[in-house]
């Protein structure tokens, strides 16, 4: 199996943890564009801090049950909200 095949495997499962079906429906297409491949949109969900939730990687912010705040930046910034 290709490596973009278990970046985005990696990536699905990381974000199931977290999402319903529908939500990762919207979430994944939505980061893969903004990050061009799995393997950056990994990076940035656990790595990146995000300054408009408190300097909070998206990972932590999902991990402290706030998923709906991210979901919200995430459809603001794609909105042409400041991200």
């Amino acid at each position: 199996m290709s490596t973009a095949h278990n970046d985005y495997q990696e990536l699905k499962n990381a974000l199931k943890c977290f999402f319903t079906v529908e939500e990762q429906i919207y979430l994944i297409p939505l980061l893969l564009s903004w990050a061009g491949n799995a393997e950056k949109a990994m990076f940035w969900f656990n790595h990146q801090k995000i300054p408009a939730l408190g300097g909070q990687t998206a990972k932590l912010v999902c991990e402290n049950g706030n998923q709906a705040l991210l979901i919200e930046y995430i459809h603001s910034a794609d909105l042409g909200g400041y991200a």
